[in-house]
């Protein structure tokens, strides 16, 4: 198993809220730049950068992660708000190893194809699940598409690989998460408040 520490930056400033609740907020510190840069210092050789501000339809933090992987020559994946083919081209021309891809790839399995067709191994798609539904916008609502049928639906994709990396209402931010049985994942995000919108 391989842990990658969390980055998520909410009003340009990295926060881990409660349950992916906004206004919830237990940790904050005001720069991103810095608080990756201490990830790597501590060891860490891959981060996940969440842009909740982009999930949650604010102005994206795409500038900041851009100078993270610059500066930092790190290896990072990066998900939230991301909603376009034209957003994921610009995180992978900017170094992003993985792009991960939630609400879009959820209600529009067609346009997750061509994405995991034309970045082939670089597109993780994240199904958040709350009270045993596809949790997407954030959090803020529910998916139509059940976990089977989605799952059905990816099968053949060339995706890096599906993360599902809640099963509990409400508990992220807590420490109190638990896995599904069977199901698990090579990379796990650590402290991440993990709405990948």
């Amino acid at each position: 198993m391989r842990v990658i520490p969390a980055v998520d930056v909410l009003d340009h400033q990295v926060v881990q809220l409660v349950g992916g609740v906004p206004g919830s907020q237990q940790i904050v510190m005001p720069d991103p730049l810095v608080v990756a840069g201490s990830w790597l210092e501590k060891g860490a050789d891959y981060l996940h950068l969440v842009d909740l501000d982009g999930a949650f339809g604010k102005e994206n933090n795409v500038p900041v992660f851009k100078r993270i992987i610059k500066e930092y020559g790190v290896k990072v994946e990066v998900g939230g708000g991301i909603r376009s083919r034209e957003a994921v081209e610009e995180l992978i021309s900017a170094g992003a190893d993985r792009v991960v891809v939630g609400t879009k790839a959820v209600k529009e399995p067609d346009w997750l194809e061509a994405l995991a067709d034309e970045f082939p191994g670089r597109i993780v798609l994240s199904m958040d699940t709350k009270e045993g539904r596809i949790a997407i916008k954030g959090w803020q609502e529910s998916a139509e598409i059940t976990i089977r049928d989605m799952f059905d639906r990816i099968r053949d994709m060339p995706l890096q690989r599906c993360s599902t990396p809640t099963w509990t209402s409400r508990v992220r931010g807590r420490a109190s998460t638990r896995n599904r049985p069977g199901i698990s994942s090579p990379d796990v995000p650590a402290g991440s408040s993990h709405p990948e919108g």
